[in-house]
């Protein structure tokens, strides 16, 4: 059976808390008035009042690009609906991090909290320590249509002791793709790249041809980018050819315990093959300081490389694309780059599972004082999370910001005044939870193709990362320093500057020096959560 997930992906040190808090809980917003159909929404059993009073609440809510105004109208549609009035402070999304830190610490906060991180200790911490308000009964019990939105796995992956203290803000859960230039693979007659076998046949092809046609042999074959992650520098969308290779996404359960992938056969069999590859001048010897972000600049633009690793698409204003169809008017996205999701040597869907969120929305007990209270603000993100509100949200208004293609899609509406339209939506998406009824912006075929991938599978395509509902305080405290030592010999390896053994070692070291007991920790909270 197919479903559908989501289509969705700092202050400084010298202010005070207090100056931060002041401005936290003081706020600005629009002022509205309710529809009658508002009105009786904001009195329905779930508001747990009877009162027509808009209910009005402070957020901070981080923000890219331009200062966002307030007095917007998608922000006054959000408002006439739930008969609401609400305060925002927007604060770069830079800032947001440090501000964050700084209400945590100082246990004043404002009445609904964008949480950043709900893996994180402060945030662990302040659950432990009953900070929040435990929304498991709301979201799961029927009461609140909107939150029926909300994704089961997105759900269980945001939990803290088994119980939800946050409404999840959902992102895309199949994401990790391979893309390819679809016209290089059409010349050396190629299919997709959608199995190990494959994606190295195309490298190989790619590395040992001349495909951008200079009369070199110079373009490499898979192009790997690195990226910041769990505290180290490691090699981008690695899981998606672990997977592929039958391995685990980070961690996995084996005999009732939480296991690390990089212990397991079948994410050694992918490093190795790496190692062949970059030895066989398939992969660029200089993969290690190779950043994901200047993958497109540096390289696919200027055709140094077919073949890499991703998250979606080259967009329809890429340099490469738009400086072939300067030639050729005609050239479609779809003709110059192609994308695919892996599959084992089975022909068996094989992909990485995000977590399917990206921090959450909480409500602190120190400013919602009581259950009536909690409720009149969960009716306000009930409503978020409805097709509705979830559109308003990340879309805006139809009409004025998008034109409907179909049930998932949409196109922007464009012009003279293209800016200051996208500049109402700026940010407002950082208060939403559900994300599987929002409309992907597309402009051509291949942008349709991917928005109806992302949402098409079945369950047992992706696979899930095990520890991601789970907590463990070495996981907390150590995981980076763990990450930074494994990271240094896995790209050693790779190069061929250590050994088979020196590898096996380092694998050995990061699980004396507190791998094994992040696994340990995680299999105890595992046991827990099947008992519960």
């Amino acid at each position: 059976m197919y479903c559908k997930q989501n289509l969705k992906t700092k202050c400084g040190a010298v202010l005070c808390a207090a100056a931060l808090l002041a401005g936290a809980l003081s706020g600005c917003g629009g002022q509205t008035s309710a529809s009658s159909a508002a009105a009786n929404a904001g009195t329905s059993g779930a508001s747990g009042t009877t009162s027509k009073e808009p209910v009005s609440f402070t957020v901070i809510v981080p923000y890219q690009d331009e200062l966002p105004n307030n007095n917007n109208p998608v922000l006054k549609k959000i408002e006439e609906e739930t008969n609401s009035k609400i305060n925002i402070e927007w604060t770069p999304m830079i800032s947001y991090g440090d501000k964050y830190n700084v209400i945590m610490s100082s246990g004043q906060m404002p009445d609904v909290l964008i949480v950043p991180d709900l893996k994180a200790s402060t945030y662990i911490d302040a659950v432990a320590n009953d900070q929040f308000w435990d929304l498991t009964s709301y979201l799961s019990s029927g009461e609140y249509d909107g939150f029926k939105n909300l994704n089961a796995i997105t759900l269980k992956n945001s939990t803290t002791n088994g119980k939800n203290y946050a409404i999840p803000r959902e992102r895309t859960i199949k994401r990790k793709d391979v893309c390819y230039r679809a016209d290089w693979a059409k010349k050396a007659g190629l299919d997709a790249p959608d199995t190990i076998e494959k994606l190295y046949k195309m490298a190989k092809t790619f590395a040992e041809g001349d495909f951008d046609g200079n009369g070199k042999k110079d373009t490499i074959g898979l192009l790997l980018g690195t990226v910041s992650d769990g505290g180290g520098q490691t090699i981008d969308c690695l899981n998606t050819l672990v997977v592929a290779n039958g391995g685990f996404n980070s961690w996995g359960v084996k005999d009732n315990k939480i296991v690390a992938d990089k212990t397991t056969p079948e994410y050694l069999k992918t490093i190795k093959l790496l190692r062949q590859m970059c030895q066989e001048g398939i992969i660029s010897k200089d993969f290690a300081i190779t950043k994901t972000t200047s993958q497109m600049s540096e390289y696919i633009d200027k055709e140094k490389a077919g073949l890499w690793l991703n998250y979606g698409l080259p967009g329809t204003s890429d340099s490469l694309l738009l400086s072939k169809q300067k030639k050729d008017p005609n050239i479609k996205r779809s003709d110059i780059y192609g994308f695919t999701y892996m599959k084992d040597a089975q022909g068996n869907d094989r992909i990485p599972a995000e977590t399917g969120y990206n921090g959450g929305i909480a409500f602190p007990k120190s400013s919602v004082k009581d259950e009536a209270r909690l409720k009149s603000l969960l009716s306000v993100f009930n409503f978020l999370n409805t097709k509705e509100g979830q559109r308003l949200l990340n879309n805006g208004i139809e009409g004025r910001h998008y034109k409907v293609v179909d049930d998932t899609t949409c196109t922007e509406i464009t012009g003279s005044n293209s800016k200051n339209l996208k500049a109402e939506l700026n940010g407002l998406n950082q208060m939403g939870g559900a994300g599987n009824l929002v409309l992907t912006t597309v402009s051509d075929t291949i942008g349709k193709d991917l928005a109806t991938a992302r949402v098409t599978f079945k369950d047992t395509d992706l696979i899930a990362d095990a520890s991601a509902p789970l907590n463990s305080k070495e996981y907390s405290t150590n995981n980076s320093n763990l990450n930074k030592a494994f990271d240094t010999a896995l790209f050693k390896y790779i190069l061929g500057e250590i050994n088979d053994s020196e590898f096996q070692a380092a694998i050995k070291t990061w699980q004396t020096s507190g791998g094994d007991k992040i696994a340990q920790e995680f299999t105890e909270d595992y046991n827990k959560s099947i008992k519960k």
